[in-house]
């Protein structure tokens, strides 16, 4: 199983929000039948959220005790205290809540299985049953996981970890996603409310949980591919598992179709809606006028056309499509033997082996982009997904000791372990790193200090004569730092770093540093990290050019991919030895004569930021072999590269001469003037500092555009695409993704077919199964010098020639044509509408649309690349939902480029995560509420003048009328800033909103005071029923009830709870913490 990885962590976190909003968010989300993850709640109550249930709804909530689990339903109003941190049959509040808009009420983990298992059950009801089954049995699994493994937090700072006795969890399931495509998921409703194992209520610790979920993903695939039930019954109707993928091998070639199906029923369906919004303006659809425009979109193209959809018509309609994608469906297969059955089998040290070097492939894989750091959950996450792919088995002991041994192996001769003298170290920690990516940041790090070799930089007047010619310096010319920085480079210091942001003009800078250098008779080579950035850098400069990978492999660096691992392999041939990736064995001789490079040579390397650990370590071998100088260009802060970062950070330390770029010079305004406020907007994204002020004016200048739904933002993503594509310059179109890059390739080549800028005739198929028309931009993937294309060129197709071959037309340089052959075209052609961030890093285009989930990096090139437009596309209904999401998109962590910068990072990480502590209940005697003898007579005596519940609500109430207040203001400073806007709110409208919203706050004040001291007193007495129903063992329970008899019988009347008491928890001390006063 594989889980939605659209939001941090694979879980989404509902928050509380302004005035209760997340409460009725997620009430109308589990009742209305909307299945749509990404929709932004329009409700403005709780009541309106209960008006569009049905009728006797009611979803299941699952209890996980140590006893074991059990389920119950949940109806609305009960959901509804649930979700609001109440117990839903009676009421009582669990423990003092965190009421602010950011407080988390759920934790919502969405289970996606891959989508052949859909398929497969649409096709048999033994499947779809046994699909259940499986579901169900993930299901429990998962819930065990969370109680056994996450925790809540206790102590001064909640630096002590505290073990869980009981998680409640609802379950919302899916047949179908929203265009009614069958895609079977779940959405797993962690309460954040949890039973601590001292019998307190609180707030799950939300740093284990979003980092423990790549283990609870791990686990669903392990059981997707070794449940034997499942297994059994896939084989005794002919299909067989992918234990790579889960997938069902015989059904993989359909997903494709279904997925452009689906496509095509999200346009639809966002045509529809709007077609009804301008039929009912100012409203919103009910949960039935949604469900009808669904199912209109889904009927189109279908020759019934039903305006509504039974299950039944939609089950056998999709079986149609199905068998008309593959009749051989139609034909009963033969039964396979199971891979995987109940039966032991033995697990070679071999297999361990192999599974070990999986498990560290799989964790390193997902480190490279920040540290090389990665945590116990990660590992452990590794070695489960390898298991489901080595041991063919179902036997869940022999696995789990498969898991352990190869974690043991993993530890003892692949690992480093940063936290070697710690103690209590939480399984969320990255405390781990490969030895080999340990000896590699070693040997860049000593091979930037070897390469450092101070020298002169050219002087200031000699710069600044050759900037002064338009040809080499431009329209113009330098500025103070890009002089600064071309001096540099044409001196002589062997190790020069040159940062600046995007559209700084380091391109021009390049330029008068090359005539500079030609003139000394020194050779300028550019490399870049790519061949396509190598070329543009080398026709705008005049150097030459070649790719870095181009460079190392004349001087004998070959490298590859393990075949069974996935890592990157590297290996250096010696003059005279055979060539390994030469198909006809031809012995390396030493680098060509044009590719020499000595001390006269300056390297510069362009877009240097991407370059990774190991290339930049082999360039450093040559540099110390040849005496080449260096000279690293880039920016950090944009896109990371593929393999292990930090190459340029440790560059930049040991620089005989580092420069910062400050001025941006690519932005334009309408008249066509330096959009001088674009760019200072676009340094404090970079730096990262103040996001919140960053995201409030990226919304109020107009950088941001929102859709209420996922379906909607794509239409409208599509829309402006289009609009801005027909500039000469183009346009570009970014996301997080390659699946969403599809979906919007998609959109955009099927609304070109409409308007009759495509062609309707199939020219090829695409890498990525997609079809190519006449008139469609692509891009080629992999360089060829026989096709004479390079990765990630941006082509228009004009045509299949008669010899088969495609011919293309470049969209960067005018005149450029070359063509390619269908091999081609079938494995390294791909649509070229949208891309990820890598695929537009680099690029300057008239317009730039960056789509939702990217992070700090990604937003940052995003909205970068236009010298007239930038927009960030996001869900939402309002500015401040934007604003929010867009804070989270702006946070940067910080770079560990070196092992000290990992030591004192992972050191930063334990100062603040909860560890570790051994509980036992403090004595009767200590406890605040544990000498009552009667706590139901004790309770029925408190009477406090408002509940919880009665609190939240006035607070709701205050909170709504300041957010109504801020929105007021923010709209009244708006059009005092830009007139244009219109006429704002009154002067008066605002102060008396300030009256309303002072009077709410004082009452919120005034209600909190009278009740919260009875109100402690009940939260303890709750407490203490817990700690005697639930966490007592049965013989302390009866001691610790004589004792009290015993205490009252000699005259000790029961005092009042005193909330204020000191409550001695047993936990240990290894931190030097101490509980703090019992509430």
């Amino acid at each position: 199983m594989s889980y939605a990885h659209s939001v941090r962590g694979g879980v989404a976190r509902w928050k509380r929000g302004v005035a209760g909003h997340g409460l009725r968010a997620a009430v109308h989300y589990a009742f209305d039948g909307v299945c749509d993850g990404a929709r932004a709640d329009r409700l403005a109550s709780v009541d309106a959220a209960i008006g569009y249930a049905h009728a006797g709804s009611t979803v299941t909530r699952f209890t996980a005790t140590e006893a074991g689990i059990a389920a119950d339903e949940l109806g609305v109003e009960q959901l509804k205290a649930w979700v609001a941190g109440s117990d839903p049959v009676t009421g009582m509040h669990r423990g003092y809540q965190m009421q602010g808009p950011d407080a988390d009420l759920l934790f919502d983990a969405t289970v996606n299985a891959p989508k052949t298992l859909s398929l497969a059950a649409m096709l048999d009801p033994e499947i779809a049953a046994a699909f259940d089954a499986l579901q169900e049995r993930i299901r429990d699994r998962t819930i065990d996981m969370w109680r056994t493994e996450l925790n809540a937090r206790r102590g001064a700072q909640g630096r002590i970890s505290m073990d869980l006795a009981q998680i409640e969890v609802v379950e919302l399931k899916h047949a179908r996603s929203r265009s009614l495509d069958p895609h079977a998921h779940t959405h797993m409703w962690l309460n954040a409310r949890v039973l601590g194992q001292d019998g307190r209520w609180s707030n799950l610790d939300s740093r284990t949980m979003l980092r423990f979920q790549t283990l609870v993903n791990a686990e669903g695939q392990l059981a997707a591919v070794t449940d034997t039930e499942w297994v059994a019954t896939l084989a005794a109707k002919g299909f067989t598992i992918d234990p790579a993928t889960g997938e069902v091998e015989q059904l993989q070639h359909l997903v494709r179709a279904f997925s452009k199906r689906a496509n095509q029923i999200e346009a639809a369906k966002t045509r529809f809606l709007a077609e009804w919004r301008a039929d009912h303006p100012g409203q919103e659809p009910t949960v039935n006028d949604q469900m009808a425009i669904d199912r209109r979109a889904w009927a189109v193209g279908r020759p019934e056309k039903p305006d509504m959809v039974s299950e039944e018509d939609w089950a056998d309609s999709v079986r149609r499509e199905l068998t008309d994608l593959d009749s051989a469906l139609l034909k009963q297969r033969k039964p396979v033997t199971p891979p995987v059955t109940d039966r032991a089998v033995r697990v070679f040290a071999s297999d361990i082996d192999r599974v070990a070097r999986l498990a560290i492939a799989d964790a390193d894989s997902r480190s490279t982009s920040s540290s090389g750091r990665f945590s116990d959950f990660t590992l452990r996450a590794g070695a489960v997904r390898a298991v489901a792919r080595v041991v063919a088995t179902g036997d869940r002991d022999v696995l789990a000791a498969a898991v352990d041994a190869a974690l043991d192996r993993a530890r003892g001769h692949y690992l480093i372990d940063l936290a070697a003298d710690s103690i209590d170290v939480p399984g969320g920690v990255g405390r781990y790193m490969l030895t080999e990516t340990a000896t590699l940041k070693r040997d860049v790090d000593e091979g930037m200090k070897a390469q450092a070799k101070r020298g002169k930089n050219v002087a200031t007047h000699l710069i600044d004569q050759l900037a002064s010619n338009t040809k080499i310096g431009g329209e113009h010319g330098l500025d103070e730092q890009q002089t600064a920085a071309a001096c540099a480079i044409a001196g002589s210091s062997r190790l020069v770093t040159v940062i600046g942001p995007a559209g700084a003009g380091k391109t021009t800078m390049l330029k008068v540093a090359r005539a500079s250098l030609s003139g000394q008779g020194r050779k300028v080579l550019i490399v870049a990290p790519t061949k396509k950035a190598s070329s543009v850098a080398g026709r705008e400069t005049g150097a030459d050019a070649t790719s870095l990978h181009a460079l190392l492999y004349q001087y004998g660096f070959r490298w590859s991919a393990d075949k069974d691992t996935g890592r990157p392999v590297w290996q250096r041939l010696a003059i005279g030895q055979k060539d390994p990736m030469s198909k006809d064995g031809h012995v390396y001789r030493g680098p060509k004569e044009s590719a020499v490079v000595d001390r006269k040579t300056r390297i510069v390397v362009d877009e240097a930021g991407m370059v990774d650990l190991h290339t930049m370590h082999a360039l450093l071998q040559v540099t110390a072999e040849t005496g080449a100088g260096i000279a690293l260009v880039g920016d950090p802060a944009q896109v990371n590269p593929v393999g292990h970062t930090g190459a340029m950070a440790l560059g930049q330390r040991y620089a005989d001469t580092h420069v910062d770029l400050e001025s941006v010079h690519r932005f334009r305004t309408e008249e066509g003037k330096t959009d001088t406020a674009y760019a200072n907007l676009t340094l404090r994204m970079r730096a990262g500092d103040a996001p919140d002020e960053v995201a409030h004016e990226l919304v109020t200048t107009g950088h941001v555009r929102t859709a209420a739904t996922m379906t909607e933002l794509h239409a409208a993503m599509r829309d402006r695409y289009l609009e801005l594509a027909g500039h000469k310059d183009r346009a570009a179109l970014c996301v997080a993704t390659n699946e969403e890059a599809v979906t919007l390739n998609d959109l955009i080549q099927e609304e070109r077919i409409v308007r009759g800028q495509v062609t309707g005739k199939v020219l090829a198929s695409a890498t990525d199964g997609s079809v190519i028309y006449a008139g469609d931009v692509v891009q080629t993937r992999q360089n060829d010098s026989d096709q004479n294309v390079e990765n990630r060129q941006v082509w228009t197709v004009r045509k299949k020639t008669l010899t088969g071959k495609l011919l293309l037309e470049s969209v960067d340089q005018k005149g450029l044509t070359t063509s390619i052959d269908a091999d081609y075209a079938a494995d390294k052609l791909a649509l070229a509408y949208a891309s990820t961030i890598h695929g537009i890093q680099g690029e300057t285009v008239h317009g730039s649309i960056v789509g939702p989930g990217v992070d700090a990096a990604g937003l940052y090139v995003g909205l970068t690349r236009g010298k007239r437009v930038n927009e960030a596309f996001l869900v939402a209904t309002d500015d401040a939902t934007a604003e929010r999401q867009l804070v989270e998109s702006l946070r940067r962590g910080d770079l560990e480029a070196s092992l000290q910068d990992n030591y004192r990072a992972l050191h930063r990480e334990l100062g603040i995560s909860a560890r570790e502590g051994v509980f036992a209940p403090a004595a009767w005697q200590q406890r605040p509420a544990g000498h009552l003898l009667d706590l139901d007579a004790a309770e029925a005596q408190i009477s406090p003048k408002h509940t919880h519940d009665e609190l939240q609500i006035i607070k709701d109430d205050a909170d709504r009328l300041e957010d109504e207040l801020r929105k007021l203001r923010q709209a009244r400073n708006d059009v005092n800033a830009d007139p244009r806007r219109g006429e704002g709110p009154a002067v008066e409208e605002i102060d008396a909103l300030q009256i309303q919203a002072n009077a709410a706050r004082v009452l919120e004040r005034e209600a909190t005071k009278a009740s919260m001291p009875e109100l402690r007193k009940l939260d303890a007495i709750q407490a203490e029923r817990t700690t005697r129903e639930r966490i007592l063992d049965a013989s302390t329970a009866t001691r610790e009830h004589h004792e009290r008899l015993l205490t009252a019988r000699h005259g000790r009347v029961q005092r009042p709870v005193d909330v204020h008491a000191t409550q001695s928890v047993g936990i240990s001390k290894r931190l030097g913490e101490t509980a703090g006063p019992a509430l």
